[in-house]
């Protein structure tokens, strides 16, 4: 893996939140929804994360957006170390922006096109004059397919895709160095869903963003990533290039999506319907929390929390007993 600076060096970060009773709302447990997390994200590049929904991903993905607090680790962006309520917060937050699943709801309906757009320049005090606003406003619309004089239009007036466009103008308006994709594409028609890869493609290739692509669809995985992060019950299991992972994996959970796959021979619909025990994140603390499901475990596997033994590109592949490289 390249040694550059990157815009995103995330470092053993970690979070637990409080799991409270129905019934008295007091404290009767803590949860740990990331572990001892490390990930990267190098200019021009796209690091995906992937796993099973309650892997941890939406928690990782809200501390980098400054969102939530870790309990411990760090988040630096380029060379700003991010935590909220610092100094330089405001300054991290323009370097770091997100484009959400669905467009019909992270844009505000009543806003007309160019307010939705600028909005992050007047917040951030990023333009002098109504002049300069305008004009970066109509570059962003510009550089993401969307004519000039649909400005004054307002959201209702778009399809799904030019609606997603338009989310991604607002977010690249800042020139952020970082852009979180949260399945950019997963609302959107699959005829849509190329067209908006396409631009995110050519836009990081223009302006040499990194992305941190969150998603379920390995196939989009596939396509634009330069390295990939499975990530099970809190913590990275394996990472590394995403025609090794996802073609020749080494861990058994990152296997297991694999098989989960409409498009895998050996697609089981069950594949997380197993009536096998699933130990919570806390039994990290005492094994392998992916034990209970995994057919090659042993007992070390379930006594001992396994250390990372390297994949073979350089990632990570945190397990007792890996798959062969070579099935």
């Amino acid at each position: 893996m390249s040694q550059s600076t990157p815009v995103l060096d995330v470092r053993g970060l970690s979070k637990r939140f409080r799991q409270l009773s129905p019934l008295s709302r007091r404290t009767v447990g803590l949860i740990d929804a990331m572990a001892e997390v490390d990930l990267r994200v190098e200019a021009g590049r796209t690091t995906a994360l992937v796993g099973e929904s309650g892997s941890g991903k939406t928690t990782l993905a809200r501390c980098v957006l400054g969102l939530e607090t870790p309990d411990a680790g760090v988040v630096r962006i380029g060379d700003l170390e991010a935590h909220p309520g610092r100094p330089r917060a405001k300054e991290r937050a323009a370097r770091v922006q997100v484009v959400f699943q669905d467009p019909n709801t992270s844009l505000t309906p009543r806003m007309e096109l160019r307010h939705i757009i600028g909005e992050p320049l007047v917040v951030h005090r990023a333009v002098s004059s109504r002049r300069e606003l305008a004009d970066r406003v109509a570059e962003a619309m510009e550089s993401v397919g969307i004519p000039r004089d649909w400005a004054r239009r307002r959201p209702s007036e778009l399809s799904g895709g030019q609606r997603q466009r338009v989310a991604i103008a607002r977010a690249l308006v800042l020139r952020p160095s970082l852009i979180v994709l949260d399945e950019p594409v997963s609302a959107l028609d699959v005829s849509i869903q190329a067209q908006i890869i396409n631009l995110l493609e050519e836009l990081q290739d223009a302006y040499g963003i990194g992305y941190l692509l969150i998603s379920h669809d390995l196939a989009i995985v596939r396509a634009i990533a330069h390295s990939v992060y499975v990530m099970y019950r809190g913590r990275i299991v394996e990472s590394g290039a995403p025609d090794r992972v996802l073609t020749t994996p080494r861990h058994p959970y990152t296997e297991s999506l694999l098989h989960a796959e409409p498009s895998h021979p050996a697609w089981d619909l069950d594949v997380f319907d197993t009536t096998a025990e699933r130990p919570g994140r806390s039994d990290w603390r005492e094994g392998c929390a992916f034990a209970g499901r995994c057919g090659r475990a042993l007992d070390v596997c379930r006594g001992e929390v396994p250390a990372d033994v390297g994949a073979p590109d350089g990632g990570v592949l945190l397990c007792h007993h890996p798959l062969p490289s070579h099935p």
